[in-house]
């Protein structure tokens, strides 16, 4: 027995499933047996092995021709497992355990749970469909539910003629059962791991499948949704070659389906050869899909493809390693869009975007309750908390630092020798340091240990010194402490000018502190190329003569020094004045990205202001971002790039926000026809359309977009639609917003983000906190449990020392155990906004008037 408590024994171990599932779609239920072959190594007494939320009926054990049925059957709940025994010793040998049992298609997003949409005919139609990592696959069927118990899977469904059905693995054969059902019995999957078996049955479609060197792939869809599936094909097929090409390694499976959903809890799912979606993540309609949409759904394919090999092919021991599976498959999404689109620039969007990237990571690594990447898993409940920016975001961020430190060649190199060498079997993160050593000239598991077992990453300060800079490690933290000594082993790239001329050098900062002796220079960057995972400050002069330099710069690197001094200035190391007088010199910049951070740091300084300075806040920033919109002007130019339209919008959205009457005057004159036809105009400028009318409804425009959200002909376009209601500047319709998310009328998936937007919202903040308190039981027995953690992220917009301590108290009160840490982190993110504010409320009124 293991010492964690909610690991199974050892003693029994799985090789194969066979399962036999039949789902009611009309009665949300379904039936199943199971037979599973198993070896006992040692003499047992019981058998004990992981099941929740089903009801068992017979239980036999055989071995040959004799078989016993088990005597008791003993469930519990808060282990979730089952204890069967049988009635006498059970000897060491290999035997097969048969078991029926039944269960619910749930409404919670996890295990096998219903998915549901309007068809053309305007009838609802159900989908059963799967959801089982981290642990949930014990919702479906009785399983050694742990990633390192892998077996091979052979499923079998038992389904209505009018229905589709898709598993791991293609078709072996289909039976005609009369009563107008079927029973599809599936190939036997590869060996691998219980959370990422798949089933899925419903009213479905597919594309016609492209044969890719004998592996079939195709999109499957919810009827009536073929004519989006074009861009979610062609990135299906060329993402496949290349990463099978990048790993050198074939693919594991027999072939690949790509599945959208209209209900999912996350962005997509890696299930081997059966890889779910979000709709949002896989469909796209090309008439009205901005360029944004049209790279999440590349980077989402990539990224769960990229999972085929390393994830499914080779697993992690136990849930602690969930990052490195994560990790890597963000790190090879971004990696593998750029090679398709070098002109979209990923790696900036890598940089810049919101959403479990750089960018959030950056800020939760920077809180003193951050979490080291890798640490102790022991409860299913504790790797929920695993699936968050630490683990994207900053996981990816440190492989492509040691990537472009020891060089592409060596780092693909490694990840080759290491999935081969670990096909089919399971890893601790150590494995690939071995991998990586083995094909580099650095100690690679010297230099990650410092970034993956403890949290937080350094600020590096850069000062001349007499034949050179010298360079200083510190923790950086938005509040500071002085006393933290966290070091890290650092890769720095430097680049750098003597006379003009420019030299670059790479060093590994491994102390404290050291001198670099390049020579004098005329400036440096520190972080050259944008890679480092770390934040870097100069001393006066240096950072002068940097600015001086930003038109010459990198994208990477522009973005990183406007982003670090906002982050200085927000943790008390920089004035405000100065970090305004930088973000002027970003009038100019032509990035998307480098402009979508520019106008989130300018929306702080906004929530700083509070409403006493609104006014004189939104004035300065429009005063940064005008100058943009005349350089673009309102309308794209024939020819012009994918970005340029993207940065349009962007400029168009933040100046709406911003109170720029005559970008609202537009949005407003247009917004109607949006709604009837949203191809009407371009996609950027209907997405900041909808948006920043949103952001100024009445409450009969409100009412539109209401219908607009629930007749949306795309999920993308219904999702914009919501996230305009969300934007109300109305207390009494955001209360209605807030109603939606409860009643029905808003997905389940979407309603804990949209409670999120309303609390981070200044104007209606109050409104929707006041409603988040009263209503607190429902939204608990509401929103799935899986999707609470975004409606903490709400607590990022509060900057009244009032609100703050309300909720602390409240929460103090109500916790939300399966999402402690992020309940911590974003409490800890509320109380800096508080002490930011109450710092710079009145410097900041003085820059202002």
């Amino acid at each position: 027995m293991p010492d964690n408590p909610f690991r199974l024994p050892r003693s029994v171990t799985p090789s194969r499933y066979d399962l036999l599932l039949e789902p009611d779609l009309d009665g949300f239920t379904f039936d199943g047996s199971a037979s599973i072959e198993i070896e006992v190594s040692g003499e047992v007494s019981e058998i004990v092995l992981n099941a929740i939320e089903l009801t068992f009926g017979s239980v036999t054990l055989s071995q040959g021709s004799s078989s016993r049925v088990a005597r008791s059957i003993e469930f519990d709940e808060d282990k979730q497992r089952v204890t069967l025994g049988f009635g006498s010793v059970i000897a060491p040998g290999k035997y097969q355990l048969h078991l029926s049992f039944a269960g619910e298609l749930n409404d919670q997003l996890h295990g096998w749970y219903r998915s549901t949409f309007i068809d053309a005919a305007g009838d609802e139609r159900v989908i059963a469909t799967t959801q089982m990592e981290p642990s949930d696959a014990r919702r479906a069927f009785p399983c050694w539910d742990e990633p390192n118990f892998k077996a091979v899977f052979g499923v079998t469904l038992d389904v209505n003629n009018d229905l589709a059905a898709f598993s791991n693995s293609g078709e072996q054969s289909v039976t005609n059962l009369g009563n107008d059902k079927r029973r599809i019995v599936f190939e036997d999957t590869m060996v691998m791991s219980t959370y990422l078996v798949a089933f899925i049955v419903g009213p479905l479609e597919a594309t016609e499948p492209i044969d890719l060197d004998g592996i079939p792939t195709q999109i499957v869809y919810p009827i009536g949704k073929g004519h989006m599936t074009g861009w979610a094909e062609e990135c299906g097929v060329w993402f496949l070659e290349w990463l099978r090409d990048y790993y050198n390694v074939p693919y594991p499976g027999d072939k690949v389906d790509h599945i959208a959903l209209p209900d999912f809890a996350f962005g997509a799912m890696e299930n081997l050869g059966a890889i779910t979606y979000r709709e949002t993540a896989l469909l796209s309609d090309p008439a009205t899909a901005s360029q944004v949409e049209k790279s999440r759904v590349a980077d989402v394919i990539a990224h769960e493809l990229a999972h085929m090999w390393f994830g499914d092919l080779v697993t992690m021991q136990w849930w602690e390693g969930i990052w490195l599976n994560e990790a890597f498959a963000s790190f090879m999404e971004f990696k593998a869009v750029e090679a398709k689109h070098p002109e979209w620039d990923r790696w900036l969007s890598f940089a810049a975007d919101r959403g479990a990237h750089r960018f959030d990571a950056l800020l939760v690594d920077s809180l003193s309750s951050t979490r080291p990447v890798e640490f102790e898993v022991i409860s299913p409940q504790d790797s929920q908390e695993m699936f968050d920016a630490l683990t994207y975001g900053k996981g990816s961020a440190v492989l492509r630092m040691l990537e472009q430190f020891i060089g592409e060649a060596s780092f693909r190199n490694g990840v080759a020798s290491y999935l081969k060498k670990h096909s089919y079997g399971n890893t601790v993160t150590n494995d690939l340091w071995e991998a990586l050593n083995a094909a580099s000239e650095y100690n690679v598991g010297d230099i990650m240990d410092t970034w993956i077992l403890q949290g937080g990453y350094p600020l590096i300060r850069v000062h001349r010194s007499e034949n050179g800079i010298h360079l200083n490690q510190s923790r950086f933290l938005q509040t500071p402490d002085e006393t933290d000594q966290t070091l890290w082993k650092v890769p720095i790239h430097l680049k750098y000018s003597q006379n003009g001329v420019i030299k670059t050098e790479k060093v590994l900062l491994e102390d404290l502190e050291m001198t670099v002796d390049i020579g004098p220079v005329d400036w440096v960057v520190v972080n050259a190329g944008g890679s480092g995972f770390y934040r870097t400050q100069y001393e006066i002069g240096l950072y002068d003569a940097l600015v001086q330099q930003i038109p010459n710069l990198t994208n990477l690197e522009r973005l990183n020094i406007l982003d670090d001094n906002a982050a200085f200035a927000q943790a008390g190391l920089l004035s405000l004045s100065r970090w305004l007088g930088l973000a002027e010199q970003y009038v100019t910049e032509t990035e998307r990205q480098i402009i979508q951070v520019l106008t989130a740091h300018l929306a702080t300084l906004r929530a700083v202001a509070g409403e006493d300075l609104k006014d004189e806040a939104n004035a300065k920033i429009r005063s940064i971002l005008r100058p943009q919109l005349n350089r673009l002007d309102w309308q794209a130019a024939p020819g012009e790039s994918d970005l340029l339209g993207s940065l349009r919008g962007q400029v168009l959205t933040a100046l709406g926000l911003s109170d720029d009457q005559e970008v609202i005057d537009w949005a407003l004159a247009r917004i109607d026809g949006v709604i009837a036809d949203a191809a009407s105009i371009e996609p950027d400028l209907m997405a900041a359309t909808i948006t920043v009318a949103g952001a100024n409804a009445d409450e009969a425009l409100f009412h539109k977009l209401i219908d607009a959200y629930k007749t949306a002909p795309t999920a993308q376009l219904s999702q914009r639609f919501l996230r305009s209601l969300a934007l109300t500047p109305s207390q009494d319709l955001a209360s209605k917003v807030m109603d939606m998310t409860l009643d029905g009328q808003i997905r389940n998936q979407d309603s804990s983000w949209v409670a999120a937007i309303l609390l981070a919202r200044r104007s209606v903040q109050k409104t929707a906190w006041k409603d988040i308190r009263q209503r607190f039981d429902e939204i608990i027995a509401k929103y799935p449990p899986v999707t609470l953690g975004r409606l903490l992220d709400g607590l990022q917009g509060v900057y009244e020392a009032d609100l703050a301590r309300d909720i602390e108290s409240f929460f103090s009160e109500h916790p939300l155990p399966q999402v402690q840490k992020t309940m911590e982190q974003n409490q800890e993110k509320m109380r800096n906004n508080v002490r930011f504010a109450d710092r710079e409320r009145d410097r900041l009124a003085e820059i202002l008037r």
